[in-house]
């Protein structure tokens, strides 16, 4: 009995520092793309104001690496082609994303995760700009700007879709 808890004890503990190390090492190598999906209201690069009126609206679509742009009504399919994170010059958070099509370039440089970023485009368009995020796809302030919901707008449920709701067959 002793051999065969030694064995167990030692295989958990394999399986301990195993997970350890793929949950280390590829958090480092895998890293999920800085997330541009929204709408975003185009200045020239010096303009501060985001109530004025942009040059520009670009509607970002993220899946991934992969990127839907509609610029002024113009869509186009982008991949990201690299994002470059520069700790050592500006800190750990200062990124710089390309996206490219054949011979269109957008980059958006600035902080991670950040609702303002400097946006220079190649190709299709060409200018630098300051680019303010709007819109969020998927934060609660986009789907109900208010911060209420009308009647109309209330998810309904009915007894045959709600799985708290029980019904019996027998009757």
């Amino acid at each position: 009995m002793r051999r065969a808890t030694s064995v167990y004890i030692l295989m958990m503990l394999a399986f301990a520092v195993g997970l350890w190390a793929i949950l280390s090492f590829g958090s480092l190598l895998l890293r999920a793309p800085t997330d541009l999906a929204g709408v975003w209201h185009v200045y020239s690069p010096g303009h501060e104001q985001e109530d004025a009126d942009p040059l520009h609206v670009v509607r970002i679509d993220q899946s991934g690496r992969y990127f839907q742009v509609n610029f002024d009504g113009h869509s186009m399919s982008l991949k990201q082609a690299g994002e470059q994170i520069d700790a050592a010059r500006t800190g750990p958070d200062h990124v710089t994303i390309r996206l490219i099509n054949g011979q269109t370039e957008l980059m958006f440089v600035g902080t991670a995760g950040a609702e303002v970023y400097t946006l220079s485009a190649r190709g299709r368009w060409n200018g630098t700009w300051r680019a303010v995020r709007v819109e969020r796809p998927h934060s609660r302030r986009s789907r109900d700007p208010t911060g209420t919901r009308t009647a109309s707008a209330a998810h309904t449920i009915s007894p045959r879709t709600d799985p708290t709701i029980q019904i019996d067959a027998r009757l």
